[in-house]
């Protein structure tokens, strides 16, 4: 059960959501990777969260924001790709959270019940810096520790290691969950 508040935001209209993402991801930093991908000055960049919304990548699906007494605590979405659902993506955690299982608790109970109900897989994806994700997946499939750092949460599961894929012109590793029948 999710203990926080759920924002949804579906493209760059403005709207108290996307308000509290900007102020949330305008951070001070010099981690290139988060300032191409999440920094909303970077928004003429093609992978960059705000350029998604702008584009309407979450049209069809949702950018999530996690928030607990009006802070941010986390944000990814999931959005329709081919027959199928990308869920996470764009996957952000506030440092404070982070080792905590947000996404799995708050967001994907509700993106998996929408793979079982349209009876279509959902797809998580990683790049090769997360790549150590995926390898988790991999080792929890096989009945090995996940992780070390926390537990690893039960919904990821049900969820199966494919292979690298390429997904919006990107070499991506994914994991993939089988709608249950109705």
């Amino acid at each position: 059960m999710c203990p926080f508040t759920i924002i949804n935001i579906y493209d760059d209209s403005k709207s108290e959501g996307l308000s509290l993402l900007r102020e949330s991801l305008d951070l001070s930093t010099s981690d290139e990777y988060f300032l191409r991908n999440y920094h909303p000055s970077y928004d003429s960049i093609p992978s960059n969260l705000f350029k998604l919304l702008k584009k309407g990548r979450y049209r069809e699906g949702a950018y999530q924001i996690v928030v607990m007494e009006g802070r941010y605590v986390a944000s990814a979405g999931w959005h329709h790709y081919e027959n199928g659902i990308i869920a996470l993506s764009r996957a952000y955690i506030a440092e404070a959270y982070r080792g905590m299982p947000v996404l799995a608790e708050c967001l994907l109970p509700g993106i998996l019940s929408v793979s079982d109900e349209k009876m279509c897989p959902t797809w998580m994806t990683f790049n090769d810096s997360n790549r150590s994700i995926y390898e988790a997946f991999s080792r929890a499939m096989k009945n090995q520790s996940a992780t070390v750092s926390f537990k690893w949460p039960e919904i990821f599961r049900k969820f199966r290691p494919i292979g690298k894929k390429e997904i919006f012109g990107y070499s991506q590793y994914v994991v993939e969950y089988q709608p249950k029948s109705v």
